[in-house]
């Protein structure tokens, strides 16, 4: 290349005006400094995309081998013959918090229809089941969305420790009161998925 053309060139790359001082030869070199950056910057990004795109697919695979929420919840029998029993573990109780929905709020309703007073005094297993909810519900969404035995462990331990570092302070003690509950529930999580807890 000529003077004028790598001067042309290096402000396509750069969008900057070579220095004035700089001699034909160290134009050259900084020109070709700049295409081995980009061309290296390309090669990185490429082979992002394509991690990225070989994690959508296996991924895909994952969730179209497990099948349906339900089914692989309904897979409980076999938690040894399973490579991924505890996850297993963890799916059945999440469907099976899910599934008592219904009936919890039916509970709740009649007990409040009948006495309110009494029902909000005693409505403890109500703050916990409406946090485990909440927790299955998460841990259902994770499943549907491929994670893998070791991602569902790594969520809900950092779950879990989010939730002890910061306790919640509301002013509201019902607000506590479930904030607790989910620490304890997101626990019984972490305690399926590596094995320390059993129901």
């Amino acid at each position: 290349m000529t003077f004028t053309e790598l001067t042309a060139r290096y402000v396509e790359l750069t969008r900057q005006r070579p220095d004035r001082r700089w001699k034909e030869s160290t134009l050259a070199a900084k020109v070709a400094e700049v295409e081995a950056e980009n061309a290296e910057r390309a090669r990185l990004t490429a082979e992002k995309e394509a991690a990225k795109e070989a994690a959508r697919i296996e991924r895909e695979t994952r969730i179209e081998a497990r099948g349906p929420f339900d089914e692989f919840a309904a897979a409980s029998n076999r938690f040894k013959d399973l490579e991924e029993g505890r996850l297993v573990r963890v799916c059945v109780w999440a469907k099976s918090v899910i599934d008592q929905r219904e009936l919890f709020a039916a509970e709740f309703a009649k007990a409040f229809a009948d006495n309110p007073q009494y029902a909000m005094s005693w409505s403890g297993k109500y703050f916990q089941h409406a946090s485990e909810l909440q927790v299955a519900v998460t841990v259902r969404d994770y499943f549907e969305n491929g994670i893998t035995e070791a991602g569902m462990l790594d969520a809900a331990r950092s779950a879990m420790m989010q939730k002890a570092k910061y306790p919640a302070r509301s002013t509201s003690p019902t607000s506590n009161l479930t904030e607790q509950e989910e620490l304890v529930a997101w626990t019984k999580v972490v305690g399926y998925m590596d094995g320390s807890e059993y129901f």
